[in-house]
């Protein structure tokens, strides 16, 4: 009898697993469009290829300031690691006086995409604020990673 019932929770954690899992999954790939970075404009703008779509648009990075080095920073990256990223939206899709989209980019799928450490090491906005090329700056309303970003920034420049 125990060891009946030792079985039917295992299968039964098992699934949950599973099912958890495939909710990741499901949420990472609805909330992402895949791109081809063509250009570094600045330290906060790229130009992307969407090729399931088949336009080009140009994006600007959500919640982060550049600082100087950053758009030699953000062409370095691209050089040496691919031209590959993931574009997140956030509540307001839009900005600025040349209507750039506004993303969240993320250089690698992450596989939780509410994860501190999936924010910090897969998404350049964020790696940009640890590597000392931007700081946290909130804009048009886009707040979904500002609380990570400021946590980021605060564990890179203000912890003694």
């Amino acid at each position: 009898m125990i060891k009946k019932a030792f079985k039917i929770i295992l299968i039964a954690s098992a699934i949950i697993l599973f099912l958890d899992t495939m909710q990741n999954k499901l949420a990472v790939n609805a909330a992402l469009r895949e791109a081809k970075v063509t250009e570094v404009l600045n330290g906060n703008t790229i130009k992307v290829w969407m090729d399931k779509e088949g336009y080009e648009e140009t994006v600007q990075l959500i919640g982060i300031d550049p600082k100087n080095g950053a758009q030699e920073y953000v062409h370095s990256y691209f050089e040496e690691n691919g031209n590959t990223v993931y574009l997140q939206s956030d509540k307001n899709d839009v900005g600025g006086k040349k209507h750039k989209k506004l993303r969240y980019v993320w250089v690698e799928k992450p596989k939780k995409i509410n994860s501190m450490m999936s924010v910090r090491y897969s998404m350049l906005n964020a790696m940009m604020i640890e590597d000392g090329y931007a700081t946290p700056k909130e804009e048009y309303g886009n707040v979904k990673y500002q609380e990570d970003f400021q946590k980021i920034y605060e564990q890179a420049f203000c912890d003694e």
